[in-house]
C-alpha cells in the first residue's frame, strides 16, 4: 500500500488498489523455480483528467524526456512515465522482502532531501510514519508543506542491515 495511488499528498489522487495476482511461479506457498508472474489490474483508469495537459509538459514528470528521446508523448497519463509503471517493481520487491525477512535482513530507502529541505536526523523508526519516508519527522513536515506549495525534486538513500554473505538462489523455500 505504500506505493498505492491516492495514499498521500506525494502521490496522485486516483484511488487504485495494488492487488497483485500471482499467476505462476508459486505453488502451495513455495516457489517452483520458474519465473514468478504477477498481474496488477487498473481499476480507476480515466484519461480525461489529463486532457488539460495535452499541450503542456508537467513539471517533474517524465513526459518531456520521452518526447525529446522518442519524438512522441502520451499525454493521457499512462506509459513509461506513469508512477503506475513502478507497481511491478514493488510487487517483485515484496517477494524479495519475504525472502530477506526470513533471514532477518532488512533493506529500506528513505528521502534525505526534498526541495532544499534536508533531513538532519536519521531515525529509521519514523520513515513509515510520513508520506516521504523521511528519517527526520520535523523535516518531513516541512517537506509536506513544500510539496503543497510547489513541485520539488528529491534525493534518497538506502540502508541494509544484516546483509552478511552473498545470497544464492533458493528454490522451494516455504513462506514466499
Amino acid at each position: 500500500d505504500r506505493r498505492r495511488p491516492g495514499g498521500s499528498v506525494a502521490s496522485t489522487h486516483r484511488k487504485e488498489p495494488d492487488k497483485a495476482m500471482i499467476l505462476s511461479g508459486v505453488f502451495e506457498g513455495m516457489t517452483t523455480g520458474t519465473p514468478i508472474m504477477m498481474m496488477i489490474q487498473n481499476k480507476d483508469a480515466d484519461s480525461s483528467a489529463y486532457k488539460p495537459y495535452a499541450d503542456l509538459f508537467r513539471p517533474g514528470h517524465g513526459d518531456i524526456t520521452y518526447q525529446a528521446k522518442y519524438g512522441i508523448r502520451d499525454w493521457r497519463g499512462g506509459g513509461r512515465s506513469s508512477a503506475r509503471e513502478t507497481a511491478g517493481r514493488v510487487a517483485g520487491g515484496a517477494v524479495a522482502k519475504a525472502v530477506l525477512d526470513r533471514d532477518n535482513i532488512s533493506v529500506c530507502a528513505y528521502t534525505i532531501e526534498l526541495g532544499g529541505i534536508k533531513a538532519q536526523q536519521r531515525d529509521l523508526s519514523v520513515i513509515n510514519s510520513n508520506p516521504f519516508y523521511c528519517p527526520d519527522a520535523a523535516a518531513a513536515l516541512e517537506m509536506e508543506q513544500r510539496v503543497l506549495e510547489e513541485k520539488a525534486g528529491r534525493f534518497g538513500w538506502r540502508h541494509c542491515r544484516n546483509c552478511g554473505k552473498r545470497r544464492s538462489s533458493r528454490i522451494g523455500r516455504a513462506g514466499i
